[in-house]
């Protein structure tokens, strides 16, 4: 749920959710499971290398995908 507007369920993580609906006069609940998916590539970052390298020396680099909200592709 969102902390600007906690009823509006917005999916931002991947994975599997549950959201629960609760009418305010008679209590009963409708449960629905949600997947959510990744989105389409948004950004990368490169880690493993640090500082200046001298020619033909090899260090290993790491490089991670992910989406607009932050979740790795």
């Amino acid at each position: 749920m969102s902390a600007v507007m906690p009823h509006v369920f917005e999916p931002y993580a991947v994975g599997n959710h549950t959201v629960t609906v609760t009418h305010p006069a008679s209590g009963e609940q409708v449960a629905v499971d949600v997947t959510v998916t990744s989105g389409a590539p948004d950004y990368f970052t490169l880690s493993g290398c640090e500082g200046t390298r001298p020619a033909g020396q090899w260090c290993d680099i790491e490089a991670r995908l992910f989406d607009q909200f932050g979740n790795e592709l």
